[in-house]
């Protein structure tokens, strides 16, 4: 999706810049993948996608755990 995205900006500006426009806009996207703030910005949104993940297989290994004690406590009574 981000790739087509970027065909269709890369096409509205060459169409309306020509080549040059073209140019500016890949050294301008190069200058900006290469910057601090978004190396900052890519490992911050890193960080936060992992302690999500985290959080939420937690909570899964939990909710198993407690499956797993009710189904032997249910066998036990069996």
């Amino acid at each position: 999706m981000l790739a087509l995205a970027g065909f269709a900006i890369g096409y509205i500006v060459g169409a309306k810049e020509g080549e040059a426009g073209l140019e500016r806009m890949v050294a301008a996207t190069k200058a900006v993948l290469a910057s601090d703030e978004f190396k900052a910005a890519v490992e911050t949104a890193q960080s936060l996608a992992a302690g999500l993940l985290k959080q939420s297989l937690d909570r899964l290994a939990g909710g198993a755990a407690d499956e797993a004690r009710g189904l032997a406590s249910r066998l036990r009574a069996a």
